[in-house]
């Protein structure tokens, strides 16, 4: 299954570093969201289709890039860069052109390489911003790599604001009047009889 991170490097200039990347960001993320060919391809299987493959789901290429890097000869007294079928040069070009997020990794020391010095089609990484790996800090700067790379596969999800609730009408209460009733009448006090005079 393609995975979402993608580790470019030369493997005779990073291997060790390679491995160390992937088995580390492999802890983090699973094995299956990390890509990288350590054992290169099966004979006969078309390095362009597989790449394609690869990165249909890659969300960020790593570009590990050693002191030999850049001048990495092809054994015919050119570099290897400069060959458009290199394959470091063919990952990193299909990454570019279809803009995916390419993380120059820098070790040993190595220069990020200039404009002037890649080919046309890689100029862009050039601007691209890099991180510089120290294996004598290697957990610090992982941690930076992995929280980086955190904020690319794993987004925070945007919380939508809650609608407040529609204003509801007071209820209208009828007033109900209830009737008078008239107080009872009081009955007449009868008055007094004339009491009768003594006899003189």
């Amino acid at each position: 299954m393609p995975a979402g991170i993608f580790i470019s490097y030369r493997r005779h200039d990073a291997l060790k570093e390679a491995r160390a990347i992937f088995e580390k960001l492999s802890r983090e993320f699973g094995a299956g969201q990390v890509f990288i060919d350590l054992e290169g391809l099966d004979y006969g299987v078309d390095f362009v289709e597989s790449l394609d493959r690869q990165l249909q789901h890659c969300e960020v290429m790593l570009a590990l890039i050693g002191p030999g890097w850049l001048d990495s000869p092809d054994g015919h007294g050119g570099r290897r860069l400069d060959d458009a079928n290199d394959p470091v040069r063919f990952e990193l070009r299909t990454a570019l052109q279809r803009n995916i997020r390419v993380v120059p990794v820098l070790f040993d020391g190595a220069p990020m390489p200039r404009t002037a010095d890649l080919p046309a089609d890689l100029e862009a990484l050039a601007r691209r911003n890099k991180i510089d790996l120290d294996f004598h800090r290697f957990d610090a700067d992982i941690g930076r790599l992995i929280g980086s790379l955190r904020k690319i596969l794993l987004p925070e999800p945007v919380s939508e604001p809650v609608p407040a609730p529609p204003a509801v009408e007071p209820a209208v209460v009828a007033k109900v009047t209830e009737p008078v009733v008239p107080a009872p009448a009081s009955a007449p006090v009868p008055e007094p009889e004339p009491t009768p005079a003594p006899a003189k």
